[in-house]
């Protein structure tokens, strides 16, 4: 192990510094939406209750001193397939909800069902490529340019088209929303490429995505929510 990825594997910097942060982001936005009862979306109060512990939780047991180790090695692996998918499906469940016209069923389907296109479309190449099950560097990075793919055809076709029933205020806030999963996606695929084909020193560009992916994105989801949405 390099000097870098034993950086990268630090409790410092997962769950220390992004569980801080994730908190304070998370616990910040529940008391705001408390102040004042009357107002903001129920979806999105459910959204921040369920996916803001939700990540928390993915950052303390995935981490490299996670308190499932080394006993429950079997349990972990699931468990962080279980949390990729989650973390993926937060983005699609919240940009389904309120892109759709409010007549519109099914969203929560939809949502799962895209947030978990990705993992489905690579779950038979895990098993029966073998640069995938030599070197799971190669299995992170497809998987994070065909995610990175998904998120720019959201933010540039998708969302567009549904324009004509979302009001501007909630499609601007859905394009940041997606343009967040782009910059992180792309970082963390830059940072693999650094690691697999140049310098391992790429494990100090992955500090970047991660720490916007578990300590970050909730708190952007709020602070960018229209006021329609949001206290």
């Amino acid at each position: 192990m390099t000097v870098w990825q034993s950086i990268y594997d630090s409790p410092w910097h997962q769950p220390r510094l992004v569980v801080t942060l994730g908190a304070v982001a998370w616990i910040s936005a529940l008391l705001a939406m408390r102040r004042t009862p009357a107002k903001g979306d129920r979806v999105f109060r459910a959204w921040l209750g369920v996916f803001g512990a939700q990540i928390l939780v993915d950052a303390v047991l995935t981490a490299s001193d996670s308190p499932l180790l080394p006993a429950h090695g079997a349990l972990l692996g699931n468990l962080a397939i279980a949390f990729v998918l989650l973390g993926d499906a937060r983005v699609y469940l919240l940009t389904e909800h309120f892109s759709r016209a409010p007549s519109s069923r099914h969203g929560l389907l939809r949502g799962l069902a895209w947030g978990s296109l990705v993992s489905v479309l690579m779950a038979p190449l895990a098993r029966t490529v073998s640069a995938f099950q030599h070197n799971l560097r190669t299995l992170f990075l497809t998987y994070e340019l065909l995610a990175l793919t998904q998120a720019i055809v959201w933010r540039a076709v998708v969302l567009p088209k549904r324009a004509s029933h979302t009001p501007p205020e909630t499609l601007a806030w859905l394009r940041a929303v997606a343009g967040f999963v782009v910059v992180q996606y792309a970082l963390w695929a830059l940072a693999d490429v650094l690691i697999l084909w140049v310098h391992p020193a790429g494990y100090l560009l992955r500090l970047v995505p991660n720490v916007l992916y578990y300590g970050v994105f909730v708190g952007y989801v709020f602070r960018r929510a229209p006021a329609a949405i949001r206290p």
